[in-house]
């Protein structure tokens, strides 16, 4: 059986703690948030999948080493501005995304928790 996570968040929130480290690998009680969780899975998970964006190497990097479930795999996660959003309803009028509205995102890490 296969299971989600989802650590693509930026950790805006856990600013100045996730400046550095992403907010899955941030320590609680001497162990990363991820490992916390991976340790929690049900014995039936034989693979897990990781959506990442922030940081996602570190993530990846904690992946290779850690021992809970050895079949896993990341998938990227892409953050859309309503600029980005805009191009995809030009290009493909019949799309769903026509209806989003997503706030610009800023590109510069220090400007990501003011």
């Amino acid at each position: 059986m296969e299971a989600v996570i989802m650590a693509a968040g930026l950790g805006t929130r856990l600013r100045p703690h996730t400046e550095k480290v992403p907010k899955p690998l941030l320590d609680v009680q001497g162990r990363p948030i991820l490992d916390w969780i991976l340790a929690a899975l049900p014995p039936s998970i034989d693979r897990i999948v990781v959506v990442v964006n922030y940081l996602a190497e570190q993530i990846e990097s904690y992946l290779a080493q850690q021992k809970h479930v050895p079949n896993w795999t990341t998938v990227r996660a892409t953050i859309l501005n309503s600029v980005e959003l805009s191009k995809i309803r030009s290009t493909s009028p019949q799309s769903k995304v026509e209806s989003v509205k997503a706030p610009a995102i800023p590109t510069q890490p220090s400007t990501w928790w003011r």
